[in-house]
């Protein structure tokens, strides 16, 4: 394992709360390696071992998008823009190869 949990944030994938007896379902994350290529990445689509991204849901706003290099959250228009059509977040400059990207989702 390259990143082990608890060592790169979000740690939203981490997180389990329990009220009521009831165990609530943390965000959907999904993470990628930049390539030093690519600019766009599916949100729910292209999903790896260790997305915790339910498939069926879509984004219907940039704001329910927050993504991370390396650990360090990045701005929405500055850095990167949402394609809620084609359900992509589009960076600005592609990342260099092993550049972690994280994404969290805030999907209902």
């Amino acid at each position: 394992m390259t990143y082990p949990p608890g060592a790169i944030g979000p740690f939203s994938g981490l997180t389990t709360v329990e009220v009521n007896g009831r165990v609530l379902r943390g965000p959907d994350n999904t993470y990628y390696l930049g390539d030093g290529s690519t600019y766009t990445y599916g949100v729910v689509s292209g999903l790896e071992d260790d997305s915790t991204v339910d498939p069926a849901k879509t984004i219907s706003s940039a704001s329910e998008v927050q993504v991370f290099v390396n650990g360090v959250k990045k701005d929405l228009s500055t850095h990167y823009t949402v394609d809620v059509g084609n359900q992509n977040v589009e960076f600005v400059t592609a990342h260099v190869p092993s550049t972690r990207c994280d994404m969290y989702l805030n999907l209902g």
